[in-house]
């Protein structure tokens, strides 16, 4: 274990887990988190490994009312379940009703005992916003957990803002899966969310895409304004981000394909096509409802319709890996 708890008057917690920063191609906030936790167990994986291995990197999915939640990794199909069980950890997810004063002692209290085995938590809710980050210590005189999330103010860890509401208590290795092994698993996964109408309240894969055009092409006849454009935002950035995570990890993994270097290709054509339409066709985060005019909004289509005729393309070809 290479985590190293640190205890001053005030404090007990575990030093040396670097920044979480947006912008930085690894914005899936609960895998970054995980990979940040890992290597503080002194586990040496990348961001894009954990990704490719849990199947994050060839997931998207779609809420119709516009849920910003479709961008987490751990809604819909769960591949956080698959990433724990691919590198071989035991895990507890706690889930609390963070307006109960007996969920947040009892949850405060399995912190401190984890914290103090040296093992950092992930957990979503801790500041501002709901995204992913890590429970890295506490407060020894006072109820406080410290915490490393996206949203700190400084170098130092921050103090969490809320309870949060679900966690997981990363616990005693196992074996993990073998390269083959893992990787079968992953291209499975990969199928199984692209071809799967639906996991929950979600669409999934193709079905997503299908929805999220569908809904643009409702926004681009309406007189309304774009109220939804920051969802929307959101679920291209992430869907960038995993198929560069995808491209990456395919890369890594080519000696075991047998049509590699045509997957990864198609890959690498939507990354192109994303970071284009990012760079020069959508407004950025900073944008208003207005700027996100029909013509934009046209254009976002086309993209998106390219886009969704090469992932058809590249599942296909995954498919014929696994016969």
């Amino acid at each position: 274990m290479n985590s190293n708890i640190k205890v001053t008057l005030d404090k007990v917690y575990i030093e040396g887990l670097p920044l979480l920063e947006w912008g930085k191609n690894n914005d899936i906030s609960f895998i970054k988190s995980a990979q940040l936790v890992f290597n503080a167990l002194g586990e040496n994986y990348s961001y894009e490994y954990l990704m490719g291995i849990s199947g994050a990197a060839f997931k998207f999915q779609f809420h119709p009312k516009w849920c910003a939640s479709a961008g987490d990794i751990t809604t819909g199909f769960d591949t956080a379940n698959v990433l724990f069980k691919s590198v071989g950890y035991h895990y507890e997810l706690i889930t609390i009703n963070d307006n109960s004063f007996e969920d947040i002692r009892a949850l405060y209290k399995k912190i401190k005992q984890h914290i103090n085995s040296g093992i950092p938590i992930i957990a979503i809710n801790l500041k501002k916003h709901p995204d992913w980050g890590i429970i890295t210590g506490y407060l020894k005189t006072k109820p406080g957990i410290l915490c490393r999330t996206y949203f700190d103010p400084a170098a130092d860890y921050s103090l969490a803002e809320h309870a949060p509401w679900l966690s997981y208590f990363p616990g005693n290795r196992k074996k993990p899966l073998d390269r083959e092994l893992f990787f079968r698993k992953a291209l499975e996964t990969a199928v199984q969310m692209a071809t799967t109408e639906a996991f929950g309240d979600y669409k999934s894969g193709f079905a997503a895409f299908k929805k999220w055009i569908l809904n643009l092409k409702e926004q681009a006849q309406s007189e309304k304004l774009f109220k939804e454009y920051e969802v929307n935002l959101l679920l291209f950035c992430n869907l960038l981000d995993c198929r560069q995570a995808a491209f990456k990890f395919l890369i890594t993994m080519n000696d075991l394909l047998k049509n590699g270097n045509s997957i990864i290709r198609q890959y690498q054509k939507e990354c192109e096509l994303l970071k284009q339409g990012q760079k020069f066709v959508l407004p950025s985060y900073h944008s208003k409802p207005k700027d996100w005019t029909k013509q934009i909004i046209h254009q976002q289509i086309d993209i998106l319709a390219s886009v969704f005729a090469l992932e058809k393309k590249v599942i296909r070809m995954i498919q014929s890996e696994l016969t």
